[in-house]
């Protein structure tokens, strides 16, 4: 009896660490995305201004 209970216990905690896993890389991978979005947004924005300046200093 003490054998399930242990059993039990450990797929327990398993369960628990699996899913805490899950879900920190989740929101790892959303943060990930959430930067990637506003650097590509500030790139597409600041693209033609950052252009504009280095064909200036090149002159």
């Amino acid at each position: 009896m003490a054998s399930s209970t242990v059993w039990q216990a450990v797929s327990a905690i398993l369960i628990v660490l699996v899913v805490h896993k899950i879900w920190t890389l989740q929101k790892a991978l959303k943060c990930v995305s959430y930067v990637y979005i506003i650097f590509s947004t500030c790139d597409f924005l600041a693209g033609p201004f950052i252009r504009n300046t280095s064909r200036v200093v090149s002159r």
